[in-house]
């Protein structure tokens, strides 16, 4: 099987999600797992990074189909 591009309309939708959620579990389970201390400083920390790097990824989706998204936007529209 070839490695996904990520090019919007090859193999990646219109309706494919730019910032995936994140569940409550897969908070906890990160806690468990990676923290010495669990306390509401780091229950903090960890959800910035979690964010953090889901927004990395966006970004990296956005900036690779910038083109095609522009494209996509102006279809059909009538500029004056």
């Amino acid at each position: 099987m070839a490695e996904r591009q990520w090019i919007l309309g090859e193999d990646v939708s219109e309706y494919d999600s730019l910032l995936d959620g994140f569940t409550f579990n897969q908070l906890i389970v990160s806690l468990h797992s990676g923290s010495e201390k669990v306390n509401p400083k780091e229950v903090r920390k960890v959800v910035k990074d979690m964010l953090e790097s889901q927004l990395e990824d966006m970004w990296f989706l956005v900036e690779k189909n910038m083109d095609a998204i522009i494209e996509r936007a102006m279809k059909n529209r009538t500029v004056e």
